[in-house]
């Protein structure tokens, strides 16, 4: 995958985070992604998937749409 490209990705966590819909609350909708120092990526959470009794969660998200546009 080349650094300018976007993808759907599905993240299965070892321990439980602070996380909501980013249609829901844009400010906790949101996650970074860091490598050592860096920010490697990015994206919003679209969709959230908890197992009760396990100690994994899941975290779905989808790809951009073409119309997408952000501003910093």
């Amino acid at each position: 995958m080349a650094a300018t490209e976007v993808r759907s990705v599905d993240f299965a966590l070892k321990n439980g985070i602070a996380a909501d819909l980013y249609v829901d609350t844009s400010d906790l909708g949101r996650f970074v992604i860091e490598e050592e120092t860096l920010i490697s990526g990015g994206g919003s959470v679209s969709a959230l998937e908890t197992d009760f009794g396990c100690s994994a969660q899941t975290v779905r998200f989808q790809r951009r749409g073409k119309d997408w546009s952000h501003s910093l």
